[in-house]
């Protein structure tokens, strides 16, 4: 599974050595490319699914697209999951996702959803959600540790130290909040005397 937080463009991963020596294994580059090998001959790691519950969200032509900010906050890149159905300007990356840089101004919209639930009394961050081959819509969840008694009772899967995550029904989940995160580094685009207009539909909540 996912870590519930996205990596940040230009985030490395390295391998340090006992003699202090290091090595690039590979480099995020954005959510249009992901992560790109850094050493000759070595497998190309898989993209992870686009999810708008972690990571930046941008609003471009009407749409809601998952992106990156780069370029000192001046570029956007917009990613799509399957190929564009009109020619919108999206370019197939190496790694095999559709992806389109634009300038900031082009992006009336831009923000981080985050969204929280309790799962049987168990605080959680909604990292992902889709409907399942029943058409019952489930959502990946995650938990940061605080009740780690609780995480390991309901049988949450322990990814890595002080992160649990399990895969539930979105009906079982309760107290649901969304909130929208503006980094203050993310300069304004057109609309920012607008009131962001996310649509706050709560049908995926439901089966």
């Amino acid at each position: 599974m996912a870590a519930p937080l996205p990596h940040p463009p230009g985030a490395e991963l390295v391998r340090v050595f006992a003699d202090g020596s290091q090595v690039l294994l590979a480099q995020y580059v954005d959510v249009g490319t992901g992560w790109v090998v850094g050493q000759f001959g070595a497998p190309q790691p898989a993209l992870a699914s686009l999810s708008r519950c972690v990571g930046p969200v941008a609003k471009w032509h009407g749409g809601y697209l998952e992106a990156d900010v780069v370029d000192n906050g001046h570029t956007v890149v917009l990613a799509l999951a399957n190929p564009p159905l009109a020619d919108t300007g999206f370019q197939l990356s190496s790694t095999g996702r559709w992806f389109r840089r634009v300038a900031r101004e082009e992006v009336t919209e831009l923000f981080e959803l985050d969204l929280t639930a309790r799962w049987n009394g168990l605080s959680v961050r909604v990292v992902d959600q889709w409907q399942d081959a029943q058409r019952y819509v489930v959502a990946r969840i995650s938990h940061l540790g605080d009740d780690i008694e609780r995480a390991e009772r309901l049988q949450l899967e322990q990814v890595e130290a002080g992160v649990y995550e399990a895969i539930v029904y979105a009906a079982e989940l309760t107290d649901i909040q969304t909130n929208q995160v503006v980094p203050h580094t993310w300069a304004p685009g057109p609309s920012a005397a607008q009131a962001p207009a996310y649509p706050q539909d709560a049908s995926w909540a439901t089966t």
